[in-house]
């Protein structure tokens, strides 16, 4: 029995010892990949800066901000943005939710229910000051911001960014009642203040910060187009201003929100990746549930695939910069060139999954573009309407006096289309491909098929009555 255990106990040692060799070879094994890993990485880390370097000199945080141009002292409207805010009655976004909730059910020149126009004006002679303050930026055409970025760029706070969003609706919303009352020199005012709380956001470096401004400018177009179709007499169009609004809106449709936006993320995601390699970003950092990050599996993989992180931090630098040149290229040769942003296989790598969706933002900016483009040259067909007394054959008969060129269409290339009706015109872009996933979203006044368009009427057409005031269900 003696002999039996010690040659059990023998057995086990033998085993224990071969099962600790194996671990041992084992972690020295993971240990030299991940430090082979890592030398790699950095060589193509490396290789990947200089060619940021000579394709972009001032991509890095700090030289792209200090080449971002600032407006003059006093000029700066991104200044006054909180400022309105502050004035905002605490009513007024769920006011303008609930308005905004029932204005796509109508044609622009359809006049609004005069229940949704009494509330707006009465919060407006109620609280005049937000409003005053917002019109005051009719003025102000450029605006900028410094940022400091958060220890985490994710956790950077743009408080006042989302707030150019109220002041948006607050200057719709103004001029929405000023076309109702046939006031065109308020409403001339308002449109301009609305395009300039849009501006205000300039060059921020951040596709959210963009993709605001891409909303605030659709918010202004569709007001532009409403206006238009609200107004009819000669004398009060004239105080529309449609040049300067059609000269504002060419400058403002030309600005590249797109290469501003991702050429910012690309600055800001390798701080990130800098901060994560080098440990002053930890994985609880990150976000996301918290019993995942802290689990011990998911630590061991993060001390793992560190090691991959040089490389994959080269590999977002390249993929920013193939996205920086897209965004470079023509806005109407940009679709084909980001055809390959739409998927991107994560695989085990920490940094792919927090890449931005740059797809659907270009898709966004493509829309907006053409949205612009087509609110430019529907108003150069007014003012030609204007003096002529018809709508143009042609857009060709718009140049060069009203229109330079026909802008080209950001989805196919082409010149803009353009389309008589029976009761006007209408300027529109093809729009996106078809996509199943997407169904196109069509707008009240556009004619069938067109989902991207500025819609012009004849006189007799416009401002035509409202439709009966929609039953308020009670709640019992």
């Amino acid at each position: 029995m003696r002999f039996e255990r010690v040659g059990k106990w023998k057995w086990l040692r033998r085993i224990a010892g071969s099962v600790f060799v194996s671990l041992t070879i084992y972690f020295l094994w993971v240990l030299t990949e991940r430090g082979l890993d890592r030398l790699q990485g950095n060589r193509d880390f490396a290789a990947t800066v200089a060619e940021t370097d000579a394709m972009d000199p001032d991509w890095r945080w700090d030289d792209l901000n200090a080449k971002r141009p600032r407006p003059p002292v006093g000029q700066n409207s991104a200044e006054l943005i909180p400022k309105i805010k502050a004035a905002v009655p605490t009513d007024w976004n769920k006011l303008w939710a609930e308005l905004d909730s029932r204005l796509p059910e109508l044609s622009p020149n359809v006049r609004m229910y005069s229940a949704d126009l009494a509330k707006a004006k009465s919060s407006f002679d109620s609280s005049p000051q937000p409003l005053r303050l917002a019109r005051t930026l009719k003025d102000l055409p450029h605006g900028h911001r410094d940022y400091t970025l958060a220890l985490n760029v994710f956790d950077t706070l743009l408080p006042d960014v989302q707030h150019t969003r109220e002041v948006a609706l607050i200057l719709k919303w103004d001029a929405c009642v000023a076309a109702d009352e046939s006031d065109a020199a308020r409403a001339s005012d308002a449109l301009a203040a609305g395009l300039n709380a849009s501006r205000s956001i300039g060059d921020e470096p951040f596709l959210i910060s963009q993709l605001v401004r891409i909303a605030t400018r659709i918010i202004m177009i569709r007001s532009v187009e409403r206006t238009l179709a609200q107004i009819s007499q000669p004398e009060s169009l004239a105080s529309l201003r449609l040049p300067g609004l059609q000269h504002a809106l060419t400058e403002d449709t030309s600005v590249p929100m797109l290469l501003y936006g991702i050429r910012g993320e690309r600055a800001t995601f390798d701080i990130l990746a800098g901060r994560l390699d080098d440990g002053t970003v930890s994985l609880e950092n990150l976000g996301g549930p918290s019993a995942e990050r802290d689990s011990f599996n998911v630590r061991l993989g993060f001390w793992h695939l560190r090691g991959r992180l040089p490389s994959d931090r080269a590999f977002c630098l390249s993929w920013f910069n193939a996205a920086v040149a897209a965004a470079e290229k023509p806005v109407h040769e940009q679709p084909a060139a980001f055809e390959n942003f739409a998927a991107l296989e994560v695989g085990k790598s920490i940094l792919l999954r927090f890449l931005p969706a740059v797809d659907k933002v270009a898709a966004a900016h493509w829309r907006c573009v053409a949205e612009g483009h087509c609110a430019v040259v529907g108003i150069a067909c007014e003012r030609f309407r204007l003096k002529n007394g018809r709508w143009p054959e042609t857009l060709a008969e718009l140049g060069p006096e009203f229109l330079a060129s026909i802008p080209l269409d950001p989805f196919d290339g082409h010149k803009l289309r353009y389309a008589k009706c029976a009761d006007g015109v209408v300027v529109h872009s093809v729009g996106p491909k078809p996509d199943p996933r997407r169904p196109p979203k069509f707008r009240p006044g556009l004619p069938d098929s067109i989902e991207i368009g500025f819609r012009l009427w004849n006189p007799e057409a416009r401002r035509q009555p409202p439709p009966a005031e929609p039953k308020v269900q009670s709640v019992p």
